[in-house]
Formats: structure tokens, C-alpha cells, sequence
């Protein structure tokens, strides 16, 4: 099937951010000069680069085995591909470890100032969860994370350390049978873990490929704050626009 813009395989991030504004998606495909600046960004492709840089390199067919193999490993930044309704997805997660065969642990590493968790966040790390299932993996009583950190975290790797206190909470989460827990009480850290949902995941993805299939027009927020800071909106490109763009002091 054809996809909007002949894009495929539409990424997860990009799927994600239909959830902030899927008229910004949609502009950033037909001006792709105009850009949005972002500290965040910036800092999170150092960590990501920091984080994994000494990750062993491994090809696909050694992660099968490896994987069906029951050993306890972890995966970083491994590309898993997919289908949804005949549209070809792909993601990178951050984090997933294995053991006993199952996937058991899914996080996703974000560096910002904001201690919170935005729905946009959650709907990425829950289509890496699709793809995994999608790929034949186990992911029976998978928890998912997101794990904020603060943009000056983006130079230490903590990979292990948040992991690891990751893990216990997930290990309660399953034994408490929670819906979520959230990480807390360190100022430079906030995450959010709850149990992978297969149908949640394949209900947002079947909202989000309304658009990528040109069944729909895409919907602008309907946060006024969002349009104000939007590139899109200062360059005088979107006509959905709720409210003035910033200005420039």
C-alpha cells in the first residue's frame, strides 16, 4: 500500500509525534527547510550517542539465537521492522531486555527539563511493544519505561544504574499487579513504568495510519501554547494555527 508522501517504513518517532500535532508532521514533510530548534533534541542525540557507544555490534541472526537461547541480554537502539494494516513501521528502542526468551523490559531514555511523561512518549515505546510482538517475541508481562532525565545527564552514561532500578520496579509493578509506577525522588531523574498493552498499541496505530493511508486530513492540535512556539506557524505555513507565533526578542 502507498503511503502519504511515498514514506516507508514510517518510523515510531514520527508516528509518535502525530499525538502532539499531526498538522506539524504533515508540514515538515512539504517544507522540510523549516526546522524546529530544540535544546532537548540536541542533548538527547549526545546521551543516546554516550549511552551506547560501546554496545557490542551484533548482527540479526545473533540476536535470534541469543535471545532463543533464554539468556538474560539487552538490546540497544536494534532496529525492529513491521507491518500494521499493510503499512510498513520501523523502531529503534532504546533499552529491551530479554530473559528466558521474553522480552520483560522496554525503556526509552528522554532528556529534558519537564518531570513528566506526555502521551506522545507513550505511544512510541508502545509501537516498539507491537514490534517486538510482531517479530514473534514473547511479550507476555513486558513492562514499559520512560525514563527522563536531565539534559545534563546527557553526558554520563547511566544506562546500568537507571536499568537496574528500572528492573526492581518492574518486578513489583508484575507482583503488585499495578497499573503504574512511577519513578521519583531524584531530582535529575522521573520515569513512568506500566504493563505493555498489545490492544492499546494497536488502537493508536490504527488512529495514526488513518493519515499515513490519506483517509484523513491531518488534525492540528488544539493547544494554542503548541502554535505559538511552532516553526511552521512563524514561517506563515499553517493555516490551523490557533494562535500567533512567538516573537523573536
Amino acid at each position: 500500500m502507498r503511503t502519504r508522501f511515498d514514506f516507508k517504513p514510517i518510523p515510531a518517532s514520527i508516528i509518535a509525534e502525530q499525538w502532539y500535532c499531526e498538522k506539524a508532521v504533515d508540514l515538515s514533510f512539504r517544507y522540510p527547510n523549516i526546522v524546529f530548534p530544540s535544546e532537548e533534541m540536541s542533548f538527547g542525540t549526545i546521551g543516546h550517542e554516550v549511552a551506547f557507544s560501546e554496545a557490542e555490534v551484533l548482527t540479526e541472526q545473533e540476536i535470534k539465537i541469543l535471545i532463543k537461547s533464554g539468556k538474560a541480554i539487552s538490546l540497544a537502539e536494534t532496529p525492529f521492522s513491521g507491518t500494521f494494516q499493510g503499512l510498513a513501521i520501523k523502531g529503534y528502542p532504546d533499552y529491551v531486555e530479554f530473559r528466558q526468551g521474553k522480552a520483560l523490559l522496554l525503556l526509552d531514555f528522554k532528556f529534558s527539563r519537564y518531570r513528566r511523561v506526555f502521551p506522545s512518549q507513550r505511544i512510541q515505546v508502545d509501537i516498539y511493544g507491537y514490534l517486538l510482538n510482531k517479530n514473534h517475541l514473547d511479550t507476555e508481562g513486558l513492562i514499559c519505561g520512560i525514563m527522563v532525565m536531565s539534559p545534563e545527564f546527557s553526558v554520563v552514561d547511566q544506562t546500568d544504574l537507571i536499568a537496574s532500578e528500572a528492573r526492581k520496579l518492574a518486578s513489583k509493578l508484575r507482583r503488585e499487579n499495578w497499573e503504574r509506577v512511577d519513578l521519583q525522588g531524584d531530582p535529575d531523574l522521573y520515569g513512568e513504568l506500566y504493563p505493555f498493552s498489545l490492544n492499546s498499541a494497536k488502537k493508536n496505530l490504527s488512529w495514526a495510519m488513518g493519515y499515513w493511508a490519506k483517509k484523513r486530513a491531518p488534525r492540528p492540535t488544539t493547544r494554542a501554547y503548541k502554535c505559538k512556539a511552532c516553526s511552521f506557524n512563524a514561517a506563515g505555513k499553517c493555516r490551523a494555527a490557533l494562535t500567533a507565533p512567538k516573537k523573536n526578542r
